[in-house]
């Protein structure tokens, strides 16, 4: 039997076939497989050509396909998916079956916002490491970002202000009106600085702000540090997000809404994204896929058994950033894991969940709260069932009947441009906050 015929008996999901047998082609195909050495020649071989259905799998995210000016990474939709359903079932989890395990588990919802961070980190950085140098580096980043978050944001805090403000029993759902003004200028999140927390139908858009600063600051410090530096920035300013953490470890929401305590989320995510845009040390990381799937798992695992161990202080510091880290890891195993976690993101319940992602998270709480005021239905089942529907269901309706008719606006000359003829011409995702 010779290692032509072993090959035929190889799955070829990625076409990787014909890329073995011009190998043999060029380096001879006399070598036999002899029963004495059939079986390390069928490992070595089966090694190798999984290495090429990676190297293949890999390739196909370096550059887009000819006729797409757009190609995505549909398994980081998924990954959007799992982080606003982790937000839904943290915030309903009160009218679900009192039970203290599933209470435990839905309780850790709350790190759904900061795998968005993780996620919006790795996005923003690629966009704007792919499209730095253009002439309208800044215009078109910052047009995009306010064609797709300045509509719902803006015309929420309006419904929600003049509805709120006119029925008696939604009225103390509403920020204070000293904080109000914050809401308009994405500066809710520094209201804990002034001893005032808003937890009411606008609590959740402290996420909002911190994502909308880091849109503020970071194409500037891409701008101006230099490509060889923009990692050691990054991980610098991972560091101190711990470090600020530790600081103001007493005043809990100041460090969990401030941007600075969040930082270390949106950071891996941009150390990620350089990463991928080094083809050397991206194809480094894909050939080690695998251990990064260990390190998610691990990383959670010493996660959750410190809190227990610990307490809140070891989960507000170090627990924080160690979530930070699997979230980087779980982007890469997301994206260039084993098939069957692939074929898992890319289900059609997540992906969906994830591109409406950005309405659901904004619409869910104020619906939520006129639901639970107006004593629309009784706590439980119901409530989790309605809330859950109306979020899904007006976030769905708002994007296909008005986003979507914004974002065309985007088509205008702002897109940005993908050069098919650098190796390091990767797909990117339009992501919300």
């Amino acid at each position: 039997m010779t290692i032509s015929d072993l090959i035929e008996r190889v799955p070829d999901p990625a076409g990787v076939r014909a890329k073995v047998h011009a190998l043999l082609k060029l380096g001879g195909t006399a070598m036999i497989v002899t029963p004495r050495t059939s079986g390390i020649s069928r490992r070595a071989m089966g090694k190798r050509c999984m290495q090429l259905q990676l190297e293949h799998s890999f390739n196909m995210r370096l550059t887009p396909p000819q006729g797409r000016p757009s190609d995505r990474i549909p398994e980081l939709d998924g990954v959007r998916g799992c982080a606003i359903a982790m937000v839904l079932l943290f915030h309903f989890r009160l009218d679900l079956p009192q039970n203290r395990i599933l209470e435990y588990v839905l309780s850790w919802g709350w790190a759904g916002v900061n795998l968005f961070f993780a996620l919006s980190g790795f996005l923003i950085t690629h966009i704007l490491l792919r499209t730095l140098g253009r002439s309208d580096y800044f215009r078109s980043f910052y047009l995009r970002r306010a064609l797709r978050i300045f509509p719902v944001y803006y015309w929420t805090l309006i419904a929600v202000g003049l509805l709120f403000g006119v029925i008696p029993a939604l009225q103390p759902a509403l920020p204070s009106a000293h904080d109000r003004i914050f809401y308009w200028f994405y500066l809710s999140n520094w209201t804990p600085l002034l001893d005032r927390i808003n937890q009411g139908a606008l609590g959740h858009f402290w996420s909002l702000a911190v994502e909308e600063q880091f849109y503020w600051l970071w194409p500037l410090v891409i701008f101006l540090v230099p490509a060889r530096r923009l990692a050691w920035v990054a991980g610098g300013v991972f560091a101190s997000a711990l470090l600020f953490r530790f600081t103001f470890l007493s005043a809990h929401f100041f460090i969990h809404w401030n941007t600075f305590g969040n930082t270390d989320s949106l950071m891996v995510g941009a150390l990620s994204a350089t990463a991928w845009q080094t083809p050397a040390l991206a194809r480094w990381m894909a050939d080690r896929v695998n251990y990064l799937g260990i390190a998610v798992l691990a990383i959670g695992a010493s996660v959750v058994i410190g809190d227990r161990l610990l307490g809140p202080q070891y989960t507000d510091t170090i627990g924080t950033s160690g979530l930070a880290l699997a979230f980087g890891a779980l982007l890469w195993h997301a994206a260039l894991g084993p098939r069957w976690l692939r074929a898992t993101f890319r289900s059609p319940a997540l992906t969906t969940l994830g591109k409406y992602s950005y309405g659901i998270y904004v619409y869910h709480q104020p619906l939520y709260f006129a639901l639970m005021q107006l004593h629309v239905v009784r706590h439980g089942w119901a409530m989790f069932t309605v809330a859950m529907t109306a979020s899904i269901g007006l976030a769905v309706l708002s994007f296909e009947l008005a986003e979507k008719r914004i974002l065309r606006l985007k088509e205008g000359g702002v897109r940005p441009e993908f050069s098919r003829s650098k190796p390091d011409s990767r797909p990117t995702q339009d992501t919300p906050a």
